[in-house]
């Protein structure tokens, strides 16, 4: 909720009711900060201004400043140790109750708040407008909104901050319809509303997420000639972008005549919420060329827009302007540029930005794990979660779910479980976030089983969760089981999203069930309301493909309601390399290179292709374009977990210090495993070789390597879990059948894309991947 309110130039204009509103007199009673909270709650600003009634004495004011001093007038402590009963029972003046009743509020002092109610009923000053008021907003700070508007409706004079306070009190405990009746009631009542009583509306439209009725108050504030009052146009920016019309923010702010610093600030954080990041930007650059310096929440959302465009060389442009600013050492603006860093991938950007930083909190090191966890960097996050832990720093829920992520990117099983135990120790069990993320963790750790047992325990399950254990189902080959589970997610009044959609249709990908996704596809548009992304059609363009009908596929592609990516014309790609489509898929990859030009993943894929077919002329002169382009290609590689330590392979790896006994074991294996029956797949081999070269080749793949020192490092009949950053290879597959037959394992293999559970020559993909 973005509630406006201006420093002194704006409350010039609030009306005062002279018995009880004129400002606060003097500094040495009541000293104010002259710094203005952006979001401070729009009903404060009465009760902050409020002065001492007239007729109150020097006596009246020292008694208040006692009471002040024993409150706290900056820092907030428990209330039961800093207010005196003796004290409050001396009270009878307004000022005094005025001061403990906002205190009681901020504190949350419920037993002292009602006591300080009770003196005032005592006192007969309950039709006192001013007290009253403040009675009205500490309920509503408390939650207690039976008890506000109880004494609201007791209230028998109300101005205008009494409506507006009641409205507020209900949209600070998300109750925005019964804002919007208060106001109703209001205008029957022939009130007539302030900017601020439009700011609290509009708040509460924000709340509701209604359109239709931000309009309505649109129009209304059109009739009372504030459309384009700085205040209330800012919180019609605010209504407009929140309630998912960006156009009708836009349309104001070029309307309005002045634009101060929070109004520049609302569009910014519009335009980041969107993901408008060239708009972001134009606004922050526009703000800069009138002299507009921009303000801590300034940066903010324009560091937002960038980190949900992940886009770096915009996001390098605004930390430069940061650098020059007052802002630079802030924290909070420290952690945001981290985090944009992370999500840009420029990890040692947000490595040497959280070394440099002279003050880090629980954020900035969350922020750090999840920039390292975000690229999959794990080891690397689980080390910062340890010096965050040396140094004695108490994680909270970020900081587990980011480190928990760390652990299911590298599947570090062992770990993974011990940060489980720290959840526990640490209370965070019950959190259904962190629950939602060890989910994910034991999922993507092969442990499906384990992760089920959580799931079934948690006693609260939001769409997040259900996604995670839907999706865990799909990446292991159960693609009946997960479209069971969405189907009782659906009978369980659960709202699914796109990502429930896409872990559906992605159990239907993995199961070659092309019906079922396509009435799945056909019912989020119809029954939900939900517009399908390009990953929503990527799976159906994967299905067509492997079903052979390449040319519906291609149709889909350019039928989508939405943009192609990259990634769609690579699953089409993808297919192409099954069948051997040779023109459909040089052209496939001139369109996947057309929209990610720095990518060599598409020329990879064609010059495999070519391979396949023989085409050795095409194959180098697609090499040749990849490397005088200066395109990298993603190395294959694989690791496996052993004893708690996870060790990494490469392609005809021989750095490991067990070298020798790897490879040794790989030929005693490729031995054994041919006189069972197995015959090397030399056509995967994509190099103009021998067959003899090529059976080496295949021999040495990181996978074989991860599973041969995985062999020689555990007890017979150990399950062996490996993780490979590229999809299987399809030999290797074969053998690895063949290997879990002979040695009687189970070997759990997670690609780029799901998991084999293979187990007595069988797996889980039933060799449909």
């Amino acid at each position: 909720m973005l509630t406006i309110w201006r420093n002194l130039g704006g409350h010039k204009q609030f009306p005062r009711e002279s018995g009880y509103l004129s400002g606060i007199a003097g500094h040495q009673v009541y000293q104010r900060s002259s710094h203005v909270a952006i979001y401070e709650h729009c009903a404060d600003y009465y009760v902050n201004h409020a002065e001492t009634p007239q007729n109150e004495t020097d006596h009246n004011i020292t008694s208040s400043n006692s009471i002040k001093v024993n409150l706290g007038s900056s820092v907030h402590v428990e209330a039961k140790s800093v207010i005196d009963f003796k004290l409050l029972n001396q009270c009878s003046k307004i000022y005094d109750f005025a001061l403990l009743l906002r205190e009681c509020g901020i504190l949350k002092a419920q037993r002292e708040g009602r006591h300080v109610h009770f003196r005032i009923l005592k006192h007969s000053l309950d039709q006192n407008t001013f007290l009253g008021n403040l009675v009205v907003q500490m309920y509503g700070r408390w939650g207690h909104l039976t008890d506000a508007r109880c004494v609201f409706n007791g209230l028998m004079s109300k101005n205008v901050f009494s409506w507006n306070i009641m409205i507020s009190s209900y949209v600070d405990n998300r109750q925005g319809r019964q804002a919007l009746k208060v106001f109703q009631k209001m205008l029957c009542c022939d009130i007539i509303p302030h900017e601020s009583t439009f700011v609290c509306v509009l708040s509460a439209c924000v709340c509701e997420a209604s359109l239709a009725e931000g309009k309505w108050v649109h129009e209304y504030a059109c009739s009372c000639a504030v459309e384009l009052n700085s205040i209330v146009g800012t919180a019609l920016i605010n209504m407009y972008g929140r309630c998912g019309s960006p156009e009708g923010a836009v349309e104001i702010f070029d309307r309005l005549p002045e634009k101060d610093l929070i109004t520049w600030s609302a569009m910014i954080e519009i335009y980041a919420q969107h993901g408008e990041i060239h708009g972001a930007l134009h606004i922050f650059q526009q703000m800069l060329l009138v002299g507009m310096l921009p303000s801590k929440v300034t940066y903010l959302g324009v560091i937002g827009a960038c980190t949900v465009s992940s886009d770096l060389p915009s996001s390098l442009r605004v930390h430069v302007s940061l650098i020059t600013s007052d802002h630079k050492e802030d924290t909070m603006v420290s952690n945001a540029i981290i985090n944009m860093y992370g999500k840009c991938g420029s990890l040692e950007n947000a490595r040497i930005m959280f070394e440099t930083m002279k003050e880090r909190d629980v954020v900035t090191w969350s922020s750090m794990i999840g920039a390292y966890a975000q690229q999959e960097h794990g080891r690397k996050a689980l080390d910062v979660f340890q010096k965050m832990h040396l140094k004695n720093i108490e994680p909270d829920r970020i900081s587990f779910v980011s480190i928990l992520d760390a652990c299911a990117s590298c599947a570090t099983l062992a770990k993974g479980r011990i940060i489980h135990m720290f959840v526990i120790e640490k209370g965070f069990e019950s959190d259904i976030v962190v629950k939602t993320s060890m989910i994910n963790l034991y999922a993507k750790c092969g442990k499906l089983a384990d992760a089920n047992c959580l799931f079934q325990k948690m006693e609260t399950r939001n769409s997040i969760s259900w996604n995670a254990m839907i999706s865990a189902y799909a990446q292991h080959g159960y693609s009946k089981s997960a479209l069971k589970l969405f189907n009782y997610m659906v009978r369980e009044a659960v709202i699914p999203t796109k990502v429930t959609f896409y872990s559906v249709l992605s159990a239907c990908s993995f199961a070659g069930m092309i019906n079922e996704a396509q009435g799945y596809f056909d019912s989020m548009k119809r029954d939900y309301g939900l517009t399908p992304e390009d990953v929503h059609y990527n799976c159906l363009i994967d299905l067509y493909g492997r079903a052979g009908r390449l040319e519906e596929g291609e149709n889909l592609i350019r039928n989508m309601q939405c943009s192609p990516t990259c990634a769609s014309w690579m699953s089409l790609l993808g297919a192409c390399r099954v069948k051997l489509d040779v023109p459909r898929a040089k052209y496939a990859a001139e369109r996947a290179a057309e929209l990610d030009p720095n990518s060599a993943a598409p020329f990879v894929m064609l010059s495999n292709i070519y391979a396949a077919c023989g085409m050795w002329k095409e194959v180098n002169e697609v090499r040749k374009y990849i490397k005088d382009k200066g395109l990298k290609k993603q190395p294959g590689r694989s690791s496996i977990e052993i004893d708690g330590e996870t060790h990494d392979f490469s392609v005809a790896d021989e750095a490991h210090p067990k070298c020798r006994e790897i490879y040794a074991e790989l030929e005693r294996l490729n031995q054994d495993m041919k006189e069972v029956g197995y015959s090397p797949d030399t056509k995967v081999v994509l190099h103009d070789v021998n067959e003899e070269t090529k059976e080496q080749v295949l021999c040495y793949h990181s996978e074989r390597i991860a599973l041969a020192f995985g062999l020689i490092s555990t007890p017979p009949h150990t399950s062996l879990r490996i993780i490979k950053n590229l999809r299987a290879c399809p030999d290797c597959h074969s053998a690895f059948k063949f290997i879990s037959k002979l040695l009687c394992r189970e070997i759990v293999v997670r690609d780029a894309t799901r998991f084999h559970i293979i187990k007595d020559g069988v797996c889980s993909c039933a060799d449909y991947w």
